[in-house]
Order: C-alpha cells, then structure tokens, then sequence
C-alpha cells in the first residue's frame, strides 16, 4: 500500500495575515503582507502602532497553524 500525503508544509506569507503576533513580552497581530522580491514585509500591530517587519526565517521563532500565532524574535531597534 501506497500512503498519500495530503498535507503540504507549504504555505505563503500572506495566509499569516491575521495570525496572533508575539515579540517579546507584547502581543499584536500580523495585519497586511507586502510581497517583494527583494524586501517582503510584514505589517505588524504592537501596541496600536504598526511596524514594517522584513518577512526572514531568521526572525520567526515559531509558528502554530492551529492556534494562528506566530513568534517573532527581532533585533533590537527594529520596531522602536
């Protein structure tokens, strides 16, 4: 027998708009996706204001499909 797989790792930055955000101790949420070649970004919502957040693997922690969170772990500075 044959067993097929009908989950994909797979998935595009812009299905994490929505998502619960963590940077540190603050919550917010991932409210927009900016998709470009060179740069994508991530708009996050800290705190009522929005930061512009380069879309890295370096700076994601983690991400939890089921519970639509994603952590971020950002240099210092870069959302000041």
């Amino acid at each position: 027998l044959e067993v097929e797989e009908t989950e994909s790792d797979e998935f595009y930055f812009d299905d994490l708009i929505g998502f619960t955000v963590r940077v540190g101790r603050s919550k917010g949420e991932i409210v927009d996706f900016y998709d470009n070649e060179f740069n994508p970004l991530f708009e996050i919502e800290l705190k009522g204001k929005r930061h512009l957040v380069p879309a890295v693997e370096e700076f994601i922690a983690a991400i939890d499909f089921d519970a639509r969170t994603i952590k971020f772990v950002l240099p210092d500075g870069l959302i000041e």
